[in-house]
């Protein structure tokens, strides 16, 4: 597991020395320091960020760090269901909060948008700039 960091940044190897750190400090076992730590920094508990690190899921809907928001058309009665994945862990570089469509205001990164929901699944394949991706 050389080189593997989480979406913040902080490796596992500096994670691992934190959680370490802590629990002494604190008097806690090591495993809810590195339970703590990685809650901080994916979200999940720590052997879940582990192997999720190790191996990222192919769709963004198996990942803890997606969200999957309305994104109805404004112009479209019809598509008032559509629906927009995002990653949370990712800001949206095209944000506009006078946009008319939402998911051009949302804070996080889209993965798909204006998706129907039964093609969510299909359309959210973990894109190239996924965060638990390597970054080589």
């Amino acid at each position: 597991m050389t080189n593997k960091s989480f979406p913040s940044g902080l490796s596992v190897t500096r994670a691992k020395k934190k959680a370490k750190s802590f629990s002494k400090e604190w008097e806690i076992p090591l495993h809810k320091a590195q339970d703590k730590i990685a809650m901080e920094h994916i979200g999940v508990p720590w052997h879940k960020a582990i192997e999720l690190l190790n191996k990222p899921p192919s769709n963004c809907l198996d990942c803890p760090l997606h969200q999957v928001l309305p994104d109805p058309d404004p112009d479209d009665w019809f598509n008032d269901d559509d629906c927009a994945s995002v990653c949370t862990r990712t800001k949206n570089e095209l944000q506009d909060n006078m946009a008319k469509w939402f998911i051009r205001r949302s804070d996080f990164r889209p993965i798909t948008v204006s998706a129907r929901p039964y093609q969510v699944r299909k359309e959210s394949e973990s894109p190239d700039w996924c965060p638990l991706k390597d970054k080589e």
